[in-house]
């Protein structure tokens, strides 16, 4: 069940970066991103969508490692002891 979660993980980037590679393949024409009053050098589509994307993947893998995990809850289960002495 591992590998083929591996194997799917794997896919869905391959996708993702060969769509990029084609995207930035048909766009090499000098863009600035703005946002608010900031606006960046003109840099070509495939360079802007590639620090996008490392961006993005290296936020994403912080997010995992700090996000605190839930602990596991369990019940305890009285002794059967403990049983006798209620009934």
């Amino acid at each position: 069940m591992q590998t083929l979660t591996q194997l799917v993980i794997a896919l869905v980037v391959t996708a993702w970066l060969l769509a990029m590679v084609l995207l930035s393949i048909q766009n090499v024409a000098p863009v600035s991103l703005k946002f608010l009053l900031f606006e960046s050098i003109d840099l070509p589509v495939g360079l802007l969508l590639t620090l996008c994307l490392c961006g993005g993947l290296v936020l994403g893998a912080l997010i995992g490692v700090f996000k605190p995990r839930p602990r596991s809850r369990s019940i305890p289960t009285p002794e059967f002891d403990e049983l006798d002495d209620l009934v």
